[in-house]
């Protein structure tokens, strides 16, 4: 395993994402999570949140083989090169001040990289190993709280700051990926 220094940028973290998708699926509302399993075993997890994506379909990326991730700083669009020529892209929507991140990238150190919103990105510690995220669905019918209205007006009602609302966000989000597995 690979050490990060303090100066990494998503840039350099994105050009480690290498390997093949060991798996895709589909989240509701239309999100789009990979996992890539780089040469020495460790796990890349990509999930989509305030992002159009493409393609849309997460079955024709299992078995290919990642070689080149890039972020285009100016319009913010993330672009995963696939051996053969496939590419897979997440184009940020809105720029609201109260929009949810536009894509993360939790690293197999147990970092999570993210963009959005607004261009803006931050690599910060995950709140769990990367293991501990399953990129399962969660269940049907049941809308990720944190993009919500009332979770939105909840925060604002609560007068988080954006570093404590961003903190909530991650233990709601880690929580939503555990009641999607089941646990």
């Amino acid at each position: 395993m690979s050490t990060l220094s303090p100066d990494t940028s998503p840039a350099m973290l994105l050009g480690r994402v290498r390997g093949p998708v060991t798996a895709a699926c589909l989240a509701y509302p239309e999100r789009m999570h990979l996992e890539v399993t780089d040469a020495d075993g460790g796990h890349w997890r990509l999930a989509t949140w305030d992002a159009v994506y493409s393609p849309s379909d997460p079955e024709v990326l299992v078995g290919k083989t990642v070689v080149d991730a890039g972020l285009d700083d100016r319009s913010g669009i993330l672009t995963v090169s696939f051996s053969g020529g496939t590419r897979f892209t997440a184009t940020p929507t809105s720029a609201e001040d109260d929009d949810a991140e536009n894509w993360e990238l939790f690293t197999p150190e147990g970092l999570v990289l993210i963009h959005g919103p607004k261009g803006q990105w931050q690599l910060a510690r995950g709140d769990g190993t990367p293991g501990d995220l399953p990129i399962r669905p969660p269940k049907l019918g049941l809308p990720p709280i944190r993009d919500s209205r009332q979770w939105k007006q909840a925060c604002r009602e609560m007068k988080l700051d954006d570093d404590e609302r961003e903190l909530a966000s991650r233990d709601l989000h880690a929580f939503q990926l555990a009641e999607g597995a089941g646990r």
